[in-house]
């Protein structure tokens, strides 16, 4: 190993060597790359309506909108919270992270 270390070409020969092993990689999973980078993500929430007070503290944090109020009532006679415009969720957790009961759940698919 010190004869190898002490030689400065041999050290750039393992280099180069490295670098070509990770580039042949890096070409084979081009496309593979591609189409991560392309990926969206969608999310959805769960909101669990028996456990929903309707403390409506998950709507101002979502910046998308997304969710409302129901009409309806849960068994305990509160408003609870429901996706009013599904397909503008982007999945950023923060109307779970918020709500102080845990009734809203966050999902995010890979589209």
């Amino acid at each position: 190993m010190s004869n190898l270390l002490s030689n400065r070409n041999d050290i750039g020969h393992i280099f180069i060597l490295v670098f070509y092993l990770n580039l042949s990689k890096f070409k084979e999973y081009k496309s593979d790359l591609k189409l991560l980078k392309m990926a969206k993500v969608r999310g959805a929430i769960e909101v669990n309506t028996e456990v929903c007070k309707g403390c409506e503290v998950c709507i101002p944090v979502c910046a998308e909108d997304v969710i409302g109020m129901s009409k309806e009532v849960n068994r305990k006679g509160y408003h609870y919270a429901f996706m009013k415009n599904p397909d503008a969720c982007t999945g950023c957790t923060n109307c779970g992270i918020v709500c102080p009961d845990r009734a809203i759940i966050v999902y995010r698919v890979t589209v």
